[in-house]
């Protein structure tokens, strides 16, 4: 696979995948919840490689081409691929800056691309704020984190 020089757009192969007209939801799992039969959709889909070379390179979340989010850590850390977020497959209405969930994708980012990156101030202050409220209702326990998944 790893044919970054495809010529093909994004938007053609992508119309061309199992996986279209399929409801977004069901590839952004939040915690606890499974890719059941996925792997599966993914496995006989006339344009997994294209999918997965674009996982690769710019897909931090989501279950993409068979795999997951931490799958393709792992694969570019051997594989020693560049991370690249475009804007234009990016949609920050799933989780815009100022919220918690916000932060949690600036986290995501960051472990996608293997290192220590910045998160925006917004993020920050939501995030401070969502740990006072968390504090408050454990009886001042630090909050107790649940990861939001993909979303």
């Amino acid at each position: 696979m790893t044919n970054f020089e495809s010529s093909e757009t994004y938007r053609e192969w992508a119309a061309r995948g199992a996986c279209r007209g399929m409801p977004v939801d069901m590839f952004y799992i939040t915690s606890g919840m499974k890719y059941d039969g996925l792997r599966e959709l993914c496995a006989g889909c006339p344009v997994i490689e294209q999918c997965y070379d674009h996982a690769l390179q710019h897909e931090s979340e989501g279950f993409w081409a068979g795999t997951t989010e931490n799958e393709r850590v792992t694969i570019r850390r051997e594989k020693n691929i560049r991370f690249v977020r475009p804007e234009n497959f990016f949609d920050v209405s799933k989780s815009p800056c100022g919220t918690e969930r916000g932060y949690d994708r600036h986290r995501r980012e960051r472990r996608a691309l293997g290192e220590n990156g910045v998160t925006c101030e917004a993020c920050k202050k939501a995030h401070s704020e969502y740990n006072v409220v968390k504090r408050r209702e454990n009886g001042g326990r630090g909050a107790r984190r649940q990861s939001v998944g993909g979303l």
